[in-house]
């Protein structure tokens, strides 16, 4: 899967329209939507701010790219990528001071 294809699953993901998206990581809409349709490469900083406003390791972004998930496995990785994001949240819940507390 290319980079932009898995920048766009990510958000849809995490229920984001672009131009909430756009706002928080400080670029234009356009600009994203480059991005997401793969007619622009992005930084390795607009990943790092990618990672860091939908709250998953950079780790993981760069792995689902460079496993090269062919283009039909788009709805199978949308999956995981729901469950990883699900899995995070629920882990940084419990891992929370307010949860830790009780």
């Amino acid at each position: 899967m290319q980079i932009g294809q898995t920048l766009k699953v990510l958000r849809t993901a995490a229920k984001l329209k672009q131009t909430t998206l756009a706002d928080r990581l400080g670029v234009t809409t356009n600009y994203l939507s480059l991005v997401e349709n793969d007619h622009r490469e992005p930084s390795l900083s607009f990943l790092k701010k990618f990672a860091e406003v939908l709250d998953i390791p950079l780790g993981y972004l760069l792995w689902v790219v460079l496993d090269d998930h062919p283009a039909d496995d788009t709805i199978a990785v949308r999956e995981q990528m729901d469950g990883l994001l699900s899995a995070l949240t629920r882990q940084r819940r419990y891992a929370s001071p307010e949860h830790t507390a009780r």
